[in-house]
Parts: structure tokens; sequence; C-alpha cells
């Protein structure tokens, strides 16, 4: 099910601190943490922080576990507080992507990464999405990080057709 887990393991292997931002159950969070990695978990919901946690204890990672909860852009974290941000599957549900990007940007380190993935057309699509991506879309959304795109990538399940961009900045 978590097919991009490879993507994201492989662009956060350098990265100490890891932000999971719109983490919802934990997923990736719990995959990060075991990496050996320590994961700050971001999402608005408290259902899914509870859920987390759960997943936390089962997999014996509470230690490599914080949380933060709420709106990840209206959060007051410092810059430059974390090595890498993932952003798995969110820009499609946002209304202004680039406020997310940005607040990624300002809270990774220098020489640090923010790592997204995100559906292209209407691969894995939902009635949530607001945004349907395609290369001109995506590219638009991107233009203010364009010289700091270190990875634009279209990425497929095993040997299906590709469906997400895996996107990393590097800033």
């Amino acid at each position: 099910r978590h097919w991009r887990s490879q993507y994201v393991k492989e662009e956060s292997k350098n990265c100490e601190k890891i932000l999971d931002v719109a983490a919802g159950a934990g997923t990736y969070t719990i995959m990060l943490a075991q990496a050996g990695h320590k994961v700050t978990w971001n999402d608005i919901s408290t259902e899914a922080e509870k859920q987390c946690r759960s997943l936390a204890r089962k997999f014996g990672v509470e230690d490599k576990i914080d949380y933060l909860l709420g709106d990840f852009p209206l959060l007051d974290i410092p810059n430059e507080s974390f090595d890498c941000v993932w952003m798995g599957e969110i820009l499609e549900h946002v209304k202004d992507p680039r406020v997310f990007i940005e607040a990624a940007v300002k809270v990774v380190k220098p020489n640090g990464k923010v790592i997204i993935s995100t559906p292209i057309g209407t691969s894995h699509f939902v009635q949530m999405h607001l945004s349907i991506w395609d290369d001109n879309s995506i590219l638009e959304v991107l233009r203010p990080w364009k010289d700091h795109i270190v990875r634009f990538e279209k990425i497929a399940e095993g040997n299906g057709n590709p469906s997400c961009y895996l996107i990393v900045i590097k800033k």
C-alpha cells in the first residue's frame, strides 16, 4: 500500500530530524522512526494523533516521535528546525500549495530537503482533491523554488504507469 516509502527512505537517509506533514495515522512517521530518524508527526486531527501514538507503542518507537497538532503553515515552528520535511499526498488537498511548500522550506535547515509526493492527474483521485496536477500546473506551483529542485520524477508502483510526482527541493 505504501509503495512510495522506498523513495522517502532513499531521499531521507541522511536526515536526522524529519517533519512528517499531514501525517494522518502515522504510517510514514512510524516507518521513518523505525529507520532510526527522530520524527515529528504533524496533522490537524486529534484522532489521527491517537492512532499514531498507538502505532508508535505497538512498534516500540515512542521515544523517536514528537507530536505537533495543528495546521502546518500556521504553526510557529522555528526556522531551520529539521533536516527534512516529508509532505506525502497533501498538496492536492490544500487551497494554496505554495503556502505549504514555503512553510516547509522555511523550517528545513540549509542543505536540507523538502520531499513531496502528489498524484498525477486523476491517479488516486478522491473527492477531497482541490487540485489535479499535470506537468504544467505542478511546475507552475514549484516555480519559486525551480533553482532548488534536485529531483522531479514521475513514479509508479511496480511496473505500472506513473501515478505520482516525486519532488525534492534542496535548500
